[in-house]
């Protein structure tokens, strides 16, 4: 294959997914590349997306693994010696749904590989290093089928990463990460430099960019991720805190839904904050991009949970500093790699509510510094933030892969 593929088999966890509108961005892109896609979610899902019909794995199929994982094996027994050999060598991961996506990706290739011969695309992608990365690893090596596949801040740093994610890693024809961090991740972890490449997320279409001057009469603050530990609403109650006894006059919306809503509610009463924020649960995309406009400040108070799960450079700070919010950020993962301190943002340290509090009263008291900042961010974000320039990049990378017959004889 001497050009980009034209034919693409793009494999999901669950597709589509309300909190992943970024993933759904990137599809577009791609199909504004002029490619033929086939959508697979390999666990739930919807029906459809932009007039595609989605491939829906049914675990139901696994049933078949009773006369297909025998035909496969007479068909390229190095395959399954190679995966037996990994299964009685490698020690339980710390994560069980890691062990369990894993293993049905391991199935769904097993299941799906004569769909894949008979209608064989010139790639399988998948666009997580778990599940989907398994899925499309194993139709790769069954089918003779060019396999590539990503790897962002879960399947990196979750319990010390994926399951398999060196021996995916050594095995794929190219790998994508997000982030310098991920970048620098996969090189310790084995990946081939030559192999893998950093193609940022993106915006698409790229929102209208605002400008305004931010008043110490009432000052606007939004929040915007799942209510997860990683994503450190807790601290941002208590920063929020800090500010009140700062004396400043603010209201805030805590946009999003998860296992620490019950938490995070509480810790605003706790706090006598409840006539200053909102926690509003989900909302609708286009309602999202409103209140983060409507905003003066995003605070993003990202932090490494106890799994060692982390952000990469979440889309909500390039969304915010498309549209011209001005985004304070703990330091950490990818944000730093986007929010320059001073320059297209501010970054503070979660421990110090005196940082966040200084960024603020910077803004207020030089509004020439915050219509610098929303310019440089701005900036930022058209240069590097944009899904079709990106995706553009990331096709050009996928240029000259080989679709070879036998890819059963070795691991790697």
């Amino acid at each position: 294959m001497v050009s980009p593929p034209r034919r693409i088999a793009i494999f999901y966890t669950t597709f589509p997914v309300r909190s992943e509108t970024f993933v759904q961005r990137e599809l577009l892109a791609i199909l504004n590349q002029g490619v033929e896609v086939e959508i697979h979610s390999l666990h739930g899902g919807g029906d459809s997306f932009s007039d595609l019909p989605i491939r829906r794995f049914s675990k139901w199929r696994l049933w078949r693994l009773v006369y297909r994982l025998p035909t496969e094996w007479l068909k390229r027994p190095r395959v399954f010696f190679d995966l037996l050999h990994l299964l009685l060598g490698r020690g339980l991961h710390p994560s069980l749904l890691n062990l369990g996506e894993n293993l049905l990706g391991m199935g769904f290739g097993i299941v799906e590989a004569p769909h894949f011969r008979k209608n064989r695309p010139d790639l399988v992608h998948g666009v997580w290093g778990s599940l989907p990365a398994m899925g499309a690893w194993l139709i790769s090596r069954l089918c003779g089928i060019p396999f590539t596949f990503e790897a962002h801040a879960y399947d990196l740093f979750e319990h010390g990463g994926d399951w398999f994610l060196r021996e995916k890693c050594q095995a794929a024809d190219r790998i994508r990460t997000s982030t310098i961090a991920g970048l620098e991740r996969l090189k310790e972890i084995g990946g081939d430099p030559a192999r893998t490449v950093l193609i940022r997320r993106g915006l698409l279409p790229m929102p209208a960019c605002g400008t305004r001057a931010v008043s110490d009469a009432h000052i606007r603050f939004v929040g915007v991720g799942r209510l997860v530990e990683k994503k450190g609403f807790l601290r941002q109650i208590e920063i929020f805190a800090a500010l009140r006894a700062a004396d400043l006059s603010f209201s805030a919306r805590i946009i999003g839904d998860g296992p620490l809503r019950g938490a995070i509610q509480r810790a605003v009463v706790e706090l006598d904050l409840s006539d200053r924020i909102d926690v509003t649960g989900w909302l609708p995309v286009d309602r999202v991009i409103d209140e983060i406009r409507r905003a003066d400040f995003l605070l993003h108070t990202g932090q490494v949970a106890r799994s060692g799960d982390r952000d990469g450079l979440p889309n909500v700070v390039g969304e915010a500093m498309a549209v011209g919010t001005v985004v304070l950020a703990a330091p950490g993962g990818g944000v730093s790699e986007a929010v320059v301190d001073g320059k297209t943002g501010f970054l503070c340290p979660l421990e110090d509510a005196s940082s966040w509090n200084a960024a603020i009263r910077t803004v207020l008291d030089r509004p020439e510094t915050a219509d610098r900042i929303r310019f440089e961010a701005r900036t930022w974000v058209e240069r590097y933030f944009n899904a079709d320039r990106n995706m553009k990049v990331w096709f050009e990378h996928l240029s000259g892969l080989e679709s070879r017959g036998d890819r059963s004889n070795g691991l790697f």
